[in-house]
């Protein structure tokens, strides 16, 4: 390849090479292969008609591992092997190879031909190394596919998600770039909401799924696979909901002002308590709301000011909501005082969701909680 023949780091290994087969050697071949953290070289002089076997200088195998991670391509992944012919005074020919399985145990001249015993290195360890160097799956050969390719369930449940209108904020997916959910005026990549959705991924075969709001986050579960995170996030997302219950305006208003007296009182236990506030059961009927999405550990009394919740901006970026429940069951919550926090004062009476809940949604879809559907 020529964009390779022409890397710097080609030339290093290429003059690495000849120095180390010595005056007279008119060729030096080599082919290295890397999978993972490990790797294998061979290397061959010609003088003459005759050649006899180099040893591959260390640092040979250091700057191909350099250069390996540098010439990867998202989609396509890395090269599995390369061959490298270097000559005194010339441009070295390099031939990267993406699809043929190298045999690092072969007993003929070349990796690419398959011994007769266990294949070194094994399966696992060209599975790991897919992971490192992930490729779409139209460029994954046969012999190295695996039942699952890195990025494609996210891929999946991300165009399931927008065709559902769900907004990119509102959930976040390992491995996505930062500006996926849009940038702004200046350039710079839009931030999650607050109360988030979000597949993690914790290590090659650990995921998690969980809510992250304000800094605190509620674990639903782990799994051992992408594809398995991802379609605990959908059947998360998209469970049946109860309709909204449609309420006007200003009845809304009305309640909340109705419960004001209580809520002041309540507002003064808690900031008598001092920080972490007190677990205390929801009153029903008032209107709570959170801004953003429906899924969060936090909420409000409905219409507590922008500055008494102490938010940061993406809070109600692109797609961001003013979702309104009442409660129309008793259920216990922590009453907090929102700290000051993003330049805001705060001071405003929030409440944290409590186990056995997870999250607004699950409040909402155990029957606690009921959305309201704001009419004029």
């Amino acid at each position: 390849m020529d964009d390779l023949a022409t890397h710097p780091i080609v030339a290093q290994v290429a003059a690495a090479l000849l120095d180390a087969a010595g005056a007279g050697a008119t060729a030096v071949h080599l082919e290295w292969s890397q999978a993972g953290t490990q790797h294998s070289g061979r290397a061959y002089a010609l003088t003459g008609d005759r050649s006899r076997w180099v040893e591959v200088p260390a640092e040979v195998g250091a700057a191909l591992r350099e250069l390996r991670a540098a010439t990867a391509e998202a989609g396509s992944g890395a090269w599995l092997s390369v061959v490298i012919v270097a000559r005194p005074g010339g441009l070295a020919e390099v031939e990267a190879n993406y699809d043929r399985r190298p045999y690092w145990n072969s007993t003929a001249a070349s990796m690419l031909d398959a011994p007769a015993g266990i294949p070194v290195p094994d399966d696992r360890r060209w599975a790991a190394d897919l992971r490192r160097f992930p490729r779409d799956r139209e460029h994954v050969p046969a012999w190295l596919t695996p039942d699952e390719i890195a990025g494609e369930a996210v891929g999946q449940l991300r165009r399931g998600l927008d065709a559902r209108g769900i907004p990119r904020a509102a959930v976040v997916l390992p491995g996505e770039p930062d500006d996926v959910r849009g940038v702004d005026e200046s350039g710079e990549a839009h931030l999650p909401f607050e109360g988030t959705v979000e597949v993690v991924r914790y290590g090659a075969r650990h995921y998690g799924l969980q809510i992250a709001d304000y800094g605190q986050h509620a674990l639903l579960g782990e799994y051992y696979s992408e594809r398995a995170a991802c379609d605990a996030a959908w059947a998360y997302l998209t469970a049946p909901m109860p309709a909204p219950v449609p309420i006007g305006q200003a009845e809304l208003a009305a309640r909340v002002q109705h419960a004001q007296p209580s809520m002041v009182e309540l507002h003064r236990r808690v900031r008598a308590a001092g920080p972490g506030g007190i677990v205390t059961n929801l009153a029903t009927g008032v209107p709570y709301d959170r801004i953003g999405a429906v899924d969060g550990l936090y909420f409000f009394v409905g219409g507590t000011s922008w500055e008494q919740r102490s938010l940061p901006p993406s809070a109600r970026g692109p797609g961001a909501q003013v979702e309104t429940f009442v409660a129309v069951r008793p259920v216990e919550v922590q009453a907090e005082i929102a700290p000051a926090w993003f330049g805001q004062p705060g001071g405003g009476l929030r409440f944290h969701v409590e186990l056995p809940a997870r999250s607004v949604r699950e409040l909402i879809r155990s029957g606690v909680l009921q959305q309201v559907a704001i009419t004029a």
